[in-house]
């Protein structure tokens, strides 16, 4: 769900072009009536970037109260930012400061509002570990399987060259360790020299793989100003929600 109809229409249409922003709605209130509990996923593409108030206040009005904002990604083999649903570092980093400005007064006002990115963040502060892979600080195999058994570590690199195997015919333990495995685990490990010294690197952990690009002999992730910016922005506030929570926990 991407906010408003005129806004979630512009992507999300079905076979013949048609809008499918009401049955996303009636799929939520029929899990709703069968007590399922569920996340919105929203996909920030260039057009969702320009108008976060406006998806972010939509969706509390429906009562989409856990939320998930993922940024969009380009094609593999184009580079990034060059198509019209393309996201851009400058559109990104001010979608997440203005998102976190209204979850931060909702917060405030005793509303609130489960954002994945931000939560990941608060336990990251707190010591926990994030259940988020993509602040996690290296890859893992995630397990992606197809409907034919094929098995891929990211359901961002279901490939030819990233095949495990099948589930059909191996054991399932044994798909995890193969080289191949270990080769997509170990490439992450890689970092931009920038990312090394960063000063926001405990809690952006380098983001995700799938965002880098390669930038002459060594690759970076496309946000890096985005997190930048973001961090920036956030990290004082992102302190004292982490010193409340810490302080309810011992009470």
């Amino acid at each position: 769900m991407d906010g408003p109809a005129e806004i979630h229409d512009i992507n999300r249409v079905g076979q013949l072009g048609e809008s499918t922003h009401s049955a996303v709605l009636k799929a939520s209130k029929l899990l709703r009536k069968h007590k399922v509990e569920f996340n919105i996923l929203t996909v920030v593409t260039r057009n969702v970037a320009r108008h976060p108030g406006k998806v972010y206040r939509f969706l509390k009005k429906n009562g989409f109260m856990h939320v998930q904002f993922i940024p969009c990604l380009d094609r593999l083999d184009e580079r990034p930012g060059e198509d019209v649903f393309s996201l851009t570092p400058e559109n990104y980093g001010r979608f997440l400061c203005q998102i976190f400005d209204l979850w931060y007064h909702d917060l405030k006002q005793n509303i609130p509002v489960s954002v994945r990115m931000f939560d990941n963040l608060i336990q990251i502060i707190l010591g926990y570990s994030p259940e988020s892979c993509d602040r996690a600080g290296v890859c893992s195999v995630n397990t992606v399987i197809e409907a034919d058994g094929s098995m891929y570590p990211c359901d961002f690199y279901v490939l030819d060259q990233w095949n495990l195997g099948n589930i059909t015919q191996d054991d399932f333990s044994s798909l995890k360790k193969k080289d191949r495995a270990l080769q997509f685990v170990n490439e992450f490990y890689l970092k931009n020299a920038e990312c090394v010294s960063c000063s926001y690197l405990k809690l952006c952990r380098s983001g995700c793989k799938r965002h880098y690009v390669q930038n002459g002999t060594t690759s970076q992730n496309y946000f890096c100003s985005s997190y930048k910016e973001f961090y920036s922005h956030t990290y004082e506030r992102l302190r004292e929600i982490a010193q409340l929570v810490r302080y309810y926990k011992k009470i």
